[in-house]
């Protein structure tokens, strides 16, 4: 039964203010068991500060959760996600209680300390979490060791030996947070480069929930890393967790991980980034997960050099899914390229927004809700089955490349080439490319142009690859252009080009003249809407004004 805002302060203050310890010897055994025995005197004050800032932060949570305040949060689960947050605010008081009496102990002299650092070791296969875990040799056994029974400081570092598995039988929940100024908490798979054990191998050690209902849960950690690591198994599901749930955190990086086969029925995510500040993922797998490789919620994350596929035992129907107005960044990154995605490779909704940045992909974004959708594409190449998705979205519509072999002189240094697919043309829709790449179906403006109120003309140059039996008319090919036409106030007016192409070589200037009332926001789109077998434009992505 969840509990008043008053009666969980007390709840708190009654577990860090009691000292069930009769004597200092029972106490320093409890501060072995929890790692405070090793820890630099800034860093137990650090600590100390952290966990006061923290339950306060986590009361605050739980009574708003409490109140209503969380409408994503159904409410037939709000009783037990409230007892969830009740057992974190009872470790945390336990671990600060703790470190109350591990900084009280040195001041009296009750404790001879030799404080040594921050690097730990967990072997997985051969580890005792009864041991100190402070060598290769006293190695612990289970990343939960370190993630929450232990008391982490900032610039913590478990190095885990490489090509060692866990099957986890519980959550595994982490309780502290890393600090800008002193660094992340890091878990961190061993490799060839990087190996206390000497075992030279570059295998990910696995965490595998072997279909349990448990995860990797964080929330409220902020400024941990993953690197290095494999986690699959997970048939774990909540309102936002996946097999990797990090929500209302400050920043999270995971680096050259590979997390598969989550496997609930309908709730299977790989990994969920929920309601934070920053994520970086760089270098990393996420493949057959059955729902949802990685789903972005309320954030803003950055995606480097990573891999999405469907594949597995469990495939996977989405690689990514932005929700909730999250903020995305994807470069050279591929999507369904060994094994096609079951419905899409991204999804967006709620105001989400995707940038795409040298990736490959085999369909366009599916934006559920009004805002959504790719805001833009930089060399982004779409490499698609060309069959239509069920659910009717410009999915392969064609592909657009970056390329310097056909460029026009005096203008920019490459150009775009455009080839539509036949569904483009069964769809009626129109590609749209623009200053340094192209846009979706989302409705958005690829050229962006701040101007003076006064009268301008702006073209965009565009030629065939080759001749077309029939010419793109003035209505399939051209450069529309919206900005403010009055003094005050939001009126739009539109212009549209009326030039067309008639041969194979020749770059024309599609043109709009326009007078604009205010300043503001000039947005143009160069839209091309007609298909013809083996044929493609090129598009100069500079706009010339005058």
């Amino acid at each position: 039964m969840s509990l008043t805002r008053t009666e969980l302060l007390q709840l708190v203050a009654d577990s860090y203010q009691t000292d069930p310890f009769r004597t200092w010897r029972q106490r320093d055994d409890q501060m072995h068991y929890r790692a405070l025995y090793v820890k630099k005197d800034y860093q137990l004050v650090a600590i100390r500060d952290g966990y006061s800032a923290k339950l306060a932060r986590i009361v605050d949570h739980y009574q708003s959760i409490r109140d209503g305040l969380h409408f994503d949060i159904p409410e037939a689960i709000r009783e037990d996600v409230l007892e969830w947050y009740q057992a974190k605010l009872l470790r945390l008081a336990l671990k600060y209680r703790d470190t109350l009496t591990e900084i009280r102990g040195r001041a009296l002299a009750q404790f001879d300390r030799n404080p040594i650092g921050t690097t730990y070791y967990i072997d997985l296969d051969g580890g005792n979490d009864g041991a100190n875990g402070l060598s290769t040799s006293t190695a612990w056994l289970t990343t939960g060791q370190f993630t929450s029974v232990t008391v982490r400081s900032a610039g913590d570092i478990a190095k885990i030996r490489a090509g060692t598995s866990q099957v986890a039988s519980a959550d595994i929940l982490a309780d502290e947070d890393g600090t800008s100024a002193l660094g992340l908490i890091e878990l961190r798979g061993c490799t060839s480069l990087d190996d206390p054990w000497g075992d030279a191998s570059d295998v990910r050690p696995i965490i595998d929930f072997n279909g349990g209902a448990y995860a990797m849960r964080w929330s409220g950690d902020a400024r941990w890393g993953f690197y290095n690591l494999e986690v699959k198994g997970s048939a774990f599901n909540t309102y936002n967790s996946g097999q990797i749930g990090m929500d209302n955190f400050e920043y999270f990086e995971m680096k050259n991980c590979k997390v598969q086969e989550a496997r609930h029925a309908t709730l299977a995510y790989g990994l969920v980034l929920y309601g934070y500040g920053f994520a970086l993922i760089e270098d990393s797998i996420i493949v057959g997960n059955r729902n949802v490789g990685i789903r972005f919620d309320r954030g803003h994350a950055r995606v480097r050099r990573t891999t999405f596929d469907g594949g597995g035992t469990y495939s996977q129907d989405v690689g990514a899914h932005l929700a909730n107005g999250a903020h995305v960044i994807m470069e050279e990154s591929t999507f369904g390229q060994t094994t096609a995605h079951d419905t899409n490779d991204f999804t967006a909704a709620d105001g989400s927004q995707l940038y795409l940045n040298g990736c490959t992909s085999r369909d366009l974004v599916n934006a559920s809700r009004s805002g959504s959708g790719v805001s833009r594409w930089e060399k982004h190449v779409w490499a698609p089955s060309g069959s239509l998705a069920a659910n009717g979205s410009i999915n392969g519509c064609m592909t657009i490349e970056r390329q310097t072999s056909v460029v026009r002189s005096g203008g920019s240094d490459y150009a775009l080439k455009m080839t539509p697919f036949t569904n483009l043309f069964t769809l009626g829709k129109f590609c749209h490319s623009g200053l340094d790449g192209c846009y979706g179906h989302a409705a958005r403006a690829p050229i962006v142009i701040y101007l003076a109120a006064g009268t301008y003309t702006v073209t965009v140059y565009a030629r065939a690859d080759s001749v077309f039996s029939t010419y793109p008319t003035a209505d399939e090919l051209y450069l529309e252009a919206t900005y403010l036409d009055e003094a005050s106030g939001q009126s739009l007016a539109y212009a549209k080009s009326t030039q067309v192409l008639s041969d194979g070589s020749t770059w024309v200037g599609f043109s709009v003249t326009i007078t604009t009332g205010q300043a503001g926001h000039v947005l143009c789109d160069l839209r091309f809407g007609k298909y013809e077998s083996g044929r493609s434009i090129y598009v100069d992505p500079n706009p010339v004004l005058s």
